[in-house]
């Protein structure tokens, strides 16, 4: 279930009625159409994600719309999906309408095409087909990560806007997390004072030079589409898209937490990018971070507070 499921039933199901889905499809298409079926879509963990089907031989749309009617993150994600249609061949979907304000969904939503396939997660696959999965998973990544560009951030702001340096992109965003957590008091406060004690190191350990590569950002089974084509499953599509420009090994940390990465990914890897000395180092505190966030999200969930743990032990063993 969505961890924000009883916020998305009191704040955006009411909205969702037939007539005004109806009424935003019709705008967005520049037609009328008639609805057919909606459902609602796995996947989304604080958005709510409608599947729509039409009467007329109209492909599928999807409807993702935010709880909060200020939502900044959705137009980042459109203006993301923009970006990759027009520069990538990734697989995602298309973006075809955003709205921040109309008059019957006081609602920040936008809407893009439906992609074929099951969301991995829940694809029910065998290990063989997962393990091809993650090999071509591997192969994708390397050639996302040929585009590279100077100055870090989201690959819809212009290149003056872009930070210069990594560290002054990512640092703030793990303060704030850190704080957010903090402030939920689901975490022994312990160890927000062993962070404090290798936190002078961070500035240096992240100072990985002006170059970045273009990021998915978010990689893991919930964000990744499959089906079956002939007798292997493949992968059909990338959902969820953050699109940054940031430091490679972000992404691969956060893949390698969620069990993304192939027995073979990184001797796949290697042989078109190669690893600096810190890239190990920054990939736990990388996914500190990721875990620290998740034992808030999830907090009965154990695996999360023994990553946490891990991760801060082996930054302590690396600086102090």
């Amino acid at each position: 279930m969505n961890v924000n499921e009883s916020v998305l039933r009191s704040k955006v199901d009411p909205f969702l009625t037939r007539d005004n889905l109806n009424r935003i499809c019709s705008k967005a298409l520049g037609q009328n159409v008639t609805l057919k079926n909606t459902s609602v879509l796995t996947g989304g963990c604080l958005n709510r994600i409608i599947g729509i089907e039409f009467d007329q031989e109209q492909p599928e749309l999807v409807l993702k719309i935010s709880p909060d009617s200020k939502n900044i993150d959705l137009k980042h994600e459109y203006k993301v999906l923009q970006y990759f249609r027009k520069n990538t061949n990734l697989s995602v979907p298309e973006p075809v309408y955003f709205c921040d304000h109309d008059e019957f969904i006081p609602r920040v939503f936008f809407l893009m095409t439906r992609l074929s396939g099951t969301i991995l997660l829940h694809a029910g696959i065998s290990s063989p087909d997962m393990e091809r999965v993650l090999f071509q998973l591997a192969h994708e990544i390397c050639i996302l990560h040929e585009k590279k560009n100077e100055g870090f951030g989201g690959v819809e702001h212009s290149q003056k806007d872009l930070f210069k340096n990594w560290s002054d992109f990512w640092i703030p965003r793990f303060n704030a997390a850190v704080s957010d957590v903090k402030a939920s008091g689901r975490v022994d406060p312990g160890i927000f004072m062993r962070i404090d004690k290798v936190r002078s190191h961070f500035n240096n350990l992240l100072d990985i030079g002006q170059f970045a590569v273009l990021t998915h950002y978010d990689i893991w089974a919930g964000n990744i589409l499959v089906d079956k084509i002939g007798a292997d499953f493949r992968i059909t599509g990338f959902l969820d898209l953050q699109g940054y420009w940031a430091d490679y090994a972000r992404e691969i940390s956060f893949m390698e937490m969620f069990g993304m990465i192939h027995t073979s990914f990184y001797d796949i890897y290697q042989a078109s990018h190669s690893f600096d000395d810190g890239f190990h180092v920054r990939k736990d505190l990388y996914n500190l971070k990721m875990h620290l966030k998740h034992i808030k999200m999830y907090p009965d969930q154990s695996y999360y507070r023994i990553g946490a743990e891990r991760c801060l032990s082996r930054l302590e063993n690396t600086f102090l």
